[in-house]
């Protein structure tokens, strides 16, 4: 990067700054190289030097303004008033509008339209010729209410009641008129009366009246409240009628002055208009009449159209600013003030080919009403729009001056305060070509562009412009390659083609301003390759990083000399053509056929004409004080809200696509669309010409537009699914219907981006209440700051409605209680059934108790002489087999009344433990020894398996029971040569207390799954082992002696892989110390 000041610079920039015709002297640099150059710049500073600099003068300024009948954007259909059928109108004190229509009258407010009708009560009471009636004539009262020409009667509509004035004034047409006179009179033309009625409406008087075979064509006052009316007779010249006025009151007749008008008439719409120069205007409809002009000093004719010009004038006014208006069938004619006339003829302004009358309201709107209904207004004013020709807004100063460039190569201010225009010449400000205007915070005025083939700046502060020349830097400075960085240095871009003589053209140029001295100095050029020959753009961002837009962008991230710009990457596209800065600090950049992009963080987000960019080919970007976007394009002008693109903001005819066109901002919030002399895209039409270069400021209007929600189910079912729809007016309808944007959200949440959508449907919504706000948009950007709001239920799923939990709970209480009834009485059956079990098993027990009892005694009167029979005598083998058979079932007998009575004695909590110390072991073998003759008997091996000996606490009795009861019942179910074992062991000392263990295995049939958990039930028996002897009460007493020692008793089986002889295990714990036991 080069930074370097031109030794020749300083003296070359101030060579215009002396006014006297001085030659100046030029010094050839001692180097060769810069012969050339220094003798270049001597020959131009003596030309610029030789010019008369002394007789240049600031000189006065006329603008010309564009003809606003031209600007289509200006034009509005009124369609609020659609369908009321208008027919004249007039304006209340408090601005609204009041029209006579077919079978009413209707007030606009700018937001409703209010029709009131002719009622039975109004018609019976007025004279008419129709079935319904027409308010040809309308005049408004000072207080607001409407005075009307209803048929042939004038009615006054007050207190929301019509009130009859004069009940027949006479036939009346479309030419009728009401008008007030500056006494406040009001005047009443029918075609054969002229009527004058008290400003209070007490009275009302006939001025003037004709017979059948005449007609009065219309009227007019002059200053002095003379009348001037038409008269139409059989004669084909009408005459003009001058009625003087006394107190009041008309003089007579022969002091009436008449006045052949030079137009023929065939009964045709006749107006007339009284000028404040006191000229009368004369306009008829038929069409070869033309415009006239009376002069009553000299009492001649002037006619302001000439022969080929057919006009056909329906109506007729003298607007605020004095020019004289007509209405044509589908077009207007325009008087100005300076007597020139302007014709537009029917199809160019696409009005309705109908007769159209005019009215002009106070905000300066003109109303264009079509005798079928079709209103109209145009807005003739300067307060919203203004068109200037010839201009390009640029600037604002502090002092409130505006500044413009001119087509003529000039610079142009205005001061709004004064509305002086003054023009500053192009050998004033020094450049033959001016591109942009700059205002600086050091309070001067930077003009760029080129002279005399070179890039230029000319600087004003406030007296002279001094020019700083730079052959050597480019062609010219590049209208958007200016900016002012937060140093307050000024950077200029260098535009045009290549200077392909000189190494070291194109980049950038820094100034300053010596803050002491005001005087301007250049601090140094930033050249290629460093920085690119091109800089179109700049921006600068609040990190203080200054950005440079060409092909690509640059960051510089400090200005001054040893600044190094670094590319960013990321963006396509070509020459960039515009930068800009949000309020958020965010960097927009334009690039032709890529789009428009915001850097956020080192992301670019880039915008298409897919998000709602009107096209590629861009121009120019504008930051608004609101902090939208606007980009200019040769397809229109976008904005961008923050969220979403409104792709024409403004209507597509304000495209631009010129580098030398673009967008400004001034203080008072006015956006200004510059357009230059080549600039196709142009929506000017400036005077009737095809005169593109000017400028056209919009100052956007404020009034926000209103929401209301059209449709929206108060209750939605499920599954949540509802369509809403909404509308919008804008007041007087300043953005079309169509045109309006909107924006909702549900329940408090984020606002949806606005679309011209108006309606959405909803999915899904969860059931409860919900708020549905719906807000509009006009092209303006006002948001209604009342949006419209909806409530509605989803009603809730049939589950979770109150009808069906009540219901599902009535009958889930009615299932439960039928339920809970069930199992009552099924539970109360059972206990029914398991007392009568248990009475029955106690009356079983107590009857085998009682039986016991009562076997008790017998058996041992058996049992006794049996045993000594089997030991004493000398018995054959087949006699002591059958007396050994009778005492084994005695015995037998008397073992089941044991058991019956030991379980009656449980039962009865009367068994007690009653243990004693001792060799449990022995005890144990001594019951195993009294089994083995039973072991013998079936065949089976018994055997017993102990420790030498284990001692503790136990009852002998209960023990010799639990033993014979277990190990008798594995010998009966063990078949002959099979095994059954006892086992006995005293438990580790790890388990708590000292226990024993004995264990009862065999290898019998085995015991079934299904049967294992009822081995112990009272009574219970294995129905396939039913065979095998036994009570079914010996297990349950095991069980029982067990629990009764405080010990467990379990049962195996299988306990063998052998199918056949699976066997069973029964294992009984029993305590052995004396406090468990």
């Amino acid at each position: 990067m080069r930074f370097s000041r031109p030794p020749h610079l300083s003296s070359f920039s101030g060579l215009l700054l002396n006014r006297n015709r001085t030659f100046f002297s030029c010094f050839f640099m001692i180097s060769c190289v810069q012969m050339r150059r220094c003798i270049f710049f001597s020959a131009v500073a003596w030309v610029l030097s030789s010019a008369p600099l002394s007789g240049w003068a600031v000189t006065p300024y006329e603008p010309a303004q564009g003809d606003p009948i031209l600007e289509p954007w200006r034009w509005r259909y009124e369609e609020a008033l659609e369908g009321v059928g208008a027919i004249c109108m007039d304006e209340a004190p408090d601005g609204t509008l009041w029209f006579g229509a077919t079978g009413c009258i209707a007030s606009y407010d700018g937001h409703q339209v209010e029709r009131i009708p002719f009622d039975e009560d109004l018609l019976s009471k007025i004279s008419h010729d129709r079935a319904i009636p027409w308010a040809k004539a309308l005049l408004l009262m000072e207080d607001g209410s409407p005075l009307a020409l209803i048929g042939e009667s004038l009615v006054l509509w007050k207190n929301r009641e019509w009130r009859v004035i004069v009940q027949d004034v006479g036939r009346s047409v479309f030419s009728c008129r009401l008008a007030r006179a500056e006494d406040g009179a009001i005047w009443v033309l029918v075609p054969q009366a002229l009527w004058r009625v008290e400003p209070d409406l007490s009275g009302a008087t006939r001025i003037a009246q004709v017979s059948d075979q005449q007609e009065l064509a219309a009227f007019c006052l002059d200053r002095s409240g003379d009348v001037w009316a038409v008269e139409r007779t059989k004669d084909p010249f009408p005459q003009l009628i001058h009625i003087p006025m006394q107190d009041g009151r008309a003089v007579g007749r022969n002091e009436w002055e008449r006045f052949r008008i030079p137009s023929e008439h065939d009964m045709n719409d006749t107006h007339l208009v009284y000028s404040g120069d006191g000229r009368l205007w004369y306009a008829d409809s038929a069409r070869k009449s033309g415009l006239l002009v009376f002069d009553p000093e000299s009492g001649e004719w002037i006619k302001k159209t000439d022969e080929s010009q057919y006009l056909g004038i329906t109506s007729l006014f003298q607007g605020q600013d004095g020019s004289i208006w007509g209405g044509m069938e589908g077009g207007l004619v325009r008087c100005l003030t300076s007597e020139e006339l302007r014709v537009y003829p029917r199809g160019t302004l696409g009005l309705p080919l109908v007769p159209i009358s005019l009215f002009e309201v106070s905000d300066n709107r003109m109303w264009v009403i079509g005798r079928v209904g079709y209103v109209y207004s145009v807005d003739l004013g300067t307060r919203e729009w203004m068109s200037l020709e010839g201009l390009q807004y640029q600037c604002e100063t502090p002092d409130g001056k505006r500044w413009y460039i001119s087509l003529e190569v000039s610079i142009v201010s205005h001061d709004p305060g004064t509305g002086e225009w003054l023009e500053y010449s192009a050998q004033e400000v020094n450049l033959n070509r001016i591109f942009s205007l700059v205002a600086s915070s050091h309070g001067l005025l930077w003009a760029t562009g080129r002279h005399q083939g070179m890039a230029a700046l000319s600087v004003f502060d406030g007296t002279r412009w001094s020019l700083h020349g730079h052959a050597d830097f480019a062609r010219w400075i590049e209208p958007r390659g200016v900016i002012e960085a937060s140093d307050a240095t000024m950077w200029f871009g260098a535009g045009g083609r290549l200077l392909n003589d000189e190494p070291d053209a194109g980049g950038i140029l820094q100034y300053g301003v010596d803050g002491r001295t005001g005087q301007v100095n250049l601090l140094g050029r930033f050249t290629p390759p460093d920085f690119p020959y091109y800089s179109t753009a700049f921006a600068q961002t609040p990190d203080g990083a200054l950005w440079v837009g060409s092909t690509l962008i640059f960051r510089v991230d400090k200005g001054g000399e040893g600044s190094a710009p670094v590319p960013v990457r990321g963006l396509g596209g070509e020459n960039t053509v515009s930068m800009a800065v949000d309020h958020e600090g965010s960097l927009w950049v334009a690039k032709e056929h890529f789009g428009v992009s915001r850097r956020l963080g080192d992301e670019w987000e880039v915008f298409s004409t897919e998000d709602g960019v009107a096209s590629l080919l861009l121009s120019d970007l504008l930051v608004l004080d609101d902090g939208s976007l606007l980009a200019s394009s040769d397809g229109g002008i976008s904005r961008f809200d923050g969220k979403s693109w409104t792709t024409h903001a403004y209507p597509e005819r304000f495209g631009m696509v010129k580098r030398w066109s673009g967008m400004k901002l001034s203080p008072d919030g006015s956006i200004w669309l510059n357009y230059s002399d080549d600039e196709l895209q142009s929506p000017l039409l400036l005077q009737g010409k095809n005169q593109r270069y000017g400028t056209v400021r919009h100052m956007p209007e404020t009034i926000p537009p209103e929401t209301r929600i059209v449709e929206c189910l108060a209750k939605v079912a499920q599954p949540g699914n509802t369509h809403i729809t909404w509308e919008g007016r804008d007041p007087w309808g300043e953005t079309a219907r169509e045109n309006l944007q909107y924006s909702w959200r549900l329940d408090g949440g984020e606002w949806s981006p606005f679309t011209l959508g108006t309606g959405n449907t909803f999915l899904n919504l969860e059931h409860g209440r919900h708020v549905l706000e719906v807000r509009a948009r006009d092209q303006a950007f006002n948001i209604d700051p009342t949006p419209d709001r909806s409530v509605f239920v989803v009603i809730a799923p049939l589950w979770l409605q109150f009808w069906f939990i009540a219901m599902i709970a009535v009958m889930a209480g009615g299932a439960v209680l039928l339920i809970w009834t069930m199992v009552y009485f099924h539970e109360k059956g059972l206990k029914d059934r398991q007392r009568h079990l248990v009475e029955v098993d106690q009356m079983k027990t107590s009857f085998f108790t009682n039986i016991s009892h009562e076997l008790n005694t017998p058996l041992s009167l058996i049992s006794e002489p049996l045993k000594r029979v089997l030991a004493e005598s000398e018995l054959s083998d087949k006699n002591k087999k059958r007396i050994s058979m009778a005492l084994r079932n005695a015995n037998r007998v008397s073992v089941l009344v044991s058991q019956i009575l030991d379980l009656r004695k449980l039962e009865l909590g009367r068994m007690k433990m009653e243990p004693l110390e001792g060799n449990i072991s022995s005890a144990v073998y001594e019951s195993v020894e009294l089994l083995q003759p039973l072991a013998r008997m079936h065949g089976v091996t018994f055997l017993f398996k102990a420790e030498d000996s284990v001692r503790g606490w136990f009852d002998a009795d209960k023990l010799k029971k639990i033993v014979q009861n277990l190990a008798g019942n594995a010998i009966k179910f063990t078949s002959p040569g099979g095994e059954v074992s006892i086992t006995l062991r005293a438990l580790s000392a790890q388990h708590k207390g000292r226990k024993l263990e004995l264990i009862f295995e065999d290898t019998g049939s085995g015991i079934e799954p299904e049967h294992l958990r009822h081995v112990f039930d009272r009574f219970y028996r294995i129905p396939e082992k039913s065979v095998v002897d036994g009570s079914g009460i010996g297990l349950n007493l095991v069980k029982e002696l067990v629990g009764l020692w405080g010990g467990t008793v379990a049962v195996e089986s299988p306990i063998h892989e052998n199918e056949a002889c699976p066997g069973t295990r029964f294992t009984v714990v029993l305590p052995l110390d004396r406090d468990e036991v």
